[in-house]
């Protein structure tokens, strides 16, 4: 199973945080499953590639470690596919999430580490 993850933190109110994720994910061409709580999950939409390649993306946000003016949140990209390849499907669609979080006009993007 191929697995990719992050924490990013943006320049965000935790109130707008999840409506911005949500509107991100779906500029990405994900459709969101599940937004609750401290959580959003979304997957690629079927149909352009295999069944074992369709990515998932959850999203985790922890409330304890966000301030007024920026949220953190972890970023999970996987799959049902091996990773044999370094560019492979699903590091493909964590690097495209990465770029359009890092260009997304409803926050501004401070950092992200890799885990």
């Amino acid at each position: 199973m191929a697995r990719y993850t992050c924490c990013l933190t943006v320049a965000v109110a935790l109130e707008n945080l999840y409506q911005n994720l949500t509107d991100m994910l779906r500029g990405c061409n994900l459709e969101i499953l599940f937004s609750q709580g401290n959580c959003v999950l979304a997957r690629e939409k079927p149909g352009q590639v295999p069944f074992e390649h369709l990515v998932t993306v959850e999203v985790l946000v922890d409330q304890t470690r966000s301030k007024k003016e920026a949220t953190d949140f972890d970023l999970v990209v996987k799959n049902g596919e091996l990773p044999l390849q370094s560019s492979n499907h699903c590091s493909q669609i964590y690097q495209r999430i990465l770029k359009d979080s890092a260009a997304y006009q409803g926050w501004q993007f401070i950092t992200t580490v890799a885990k």
